[in-house]
């Protein structure tokens, strides 16, 4: 099977300096017809491009010091489904996550420490269910 070099703009996997992972990169420029720097769509960090190594283990980005989510069947369809979510998705409206804002359902939003994510739906008082690419989590959101 013949691979196709990603051109400027293009989606690839890479390690992520800041993550500490690999995850899936925005192609920023290009050096002899391949890619130098990407745009990790996690932090949205710039950095060089870092192949994925075909013996590479896939880690889930630093999570506040909690220890490193097992991998198994319930991660890798978590993983999907938050890949199915944001395959149409407009990641660069994504709204800051705080406390005391306000989101709807389906609103994407931005969290420091967990990255991107989809608000699922309210849970009333001020709760939200926020799918992240490791999972579904509970967080606390204005009225």
């Amino acid at each position: 099977m013949a691979q196709t070099i990603p051109g400027v703009g293009d989606p690839v996997q890479s390690r992520c300096t800041k993550c500490r992972c690999i995850t899936r990169h925005v192609v920023v420029s290009l050096v002899e017809g391949r890619p130098a720097r990407v745009q990790c769509v996690m932090c949205e960090g710039f950095h060089n491009y870092r192949p994925q190594r075909e013996a590479a283990v896939t880690r889930t980005p630093r999570t506040g010091g909690r220890p490193p989510v097992k991998r198994g069947a319930k991660v890798s369809a978590t993983e999907q489904e938050f890949d199915a979510a944001f395959l149409d998705l407009d990641t660069s409206r994504a709204l800051r996550y705080s406390m005391d804002a306000s989101f709807r359902s389906g609103d994407v939003i931005a969290h420091p420490t967990f990255g991107l994510g989809l608000v699922r739906r309210i849970v009333p008082p001020q709760k939200i269910d926020v799918l992240f690419r490791d999972g579904i989590r509970r967080l606390r959101a204005s009225a």
